[in-house]
């Protein structure tokens, strides 16, 4: 049930990005997905994915809309001990996990 609930918030969200015509609207839907993302990512990722990342090319002059679409993936997609990480320490991670 929960799940259904977060997905029908993902479908909103991603409404008002794809319908809005001001930037700060789309901005705005931008967050509120991340915001989704950060406790949900495993609902969000395969509803937002198909509209945002095309997005990517689309806003390609917007940096703002760009940063939080590639923060959103990324919440989506990289385990959450590893985000905030630095890179040697992910690397050690990988090493650890590829000799074992």
């Amino acid at each position: 049930m929960m799940g259904s609930m977060v997905e029908g918030n993902v479908r909103r969200t991603l409404d008002k990005f794809s319908l809005s015509t001001l930037l700060e609207d789309k901005r705005a839907s931008v967050t509120e997905l991340k915001a989704l993302a950060t406790a949900h990512p495993g609902v969000v990722a395969p509803v937002a994915f198909p509209v945002i990342i095309p997005a990517l090319t689309a806003s390609k002059e917007d940096v703002e809309m760009l940063r939080g679409i590639v923060e959103t993936v990324q919440v989506c997609v990289i385990p959450e001990p590893l985000q905030g990480a630095d890179a040697s320490a992910v690397e050690e991670q990988a090493k650890a996990n590829s000799s074992t």
